[in-house]
């Protein structure tokens, strides 16, 4: 019996991308393995199978922020 796949997006560089799958290739995986094994692993577990730092919303975006702005972003955020 043929199994029906749904393809999953996560939002990613794809410098971040790159290096994860080099690392997992070493490993002898793939990233699209390691993510599938935490799902199948988070169904029979009554917790997190991995830990998870929040971040904030403000950190993330930093990436993609000019960083001549930075400074008065946060001094606005400040006030």
């Amino acid at each position: 019996m043929q199994q029906d796949y749904t393809m999953l997006k996560i939002p990613m560089t794809a410098t971040l991308l790159a290096a994860v799958e080099e690392q997992y290739q070493k490993m002898g995986t793939t990233f699209a393995e390691v993510v599938r094994s935490i799902a199948i692993r988070s169904l029979s577990l009554p917790v997190m199978p991995v830990r998870a730092e929040k971040c904030k919303a403000r950190g993330m975006a930093r990436e993609y922020a000019n960083p001549a702005l930075i400074p008065l972003e946060e001094a606005a955020m400040a006030e």
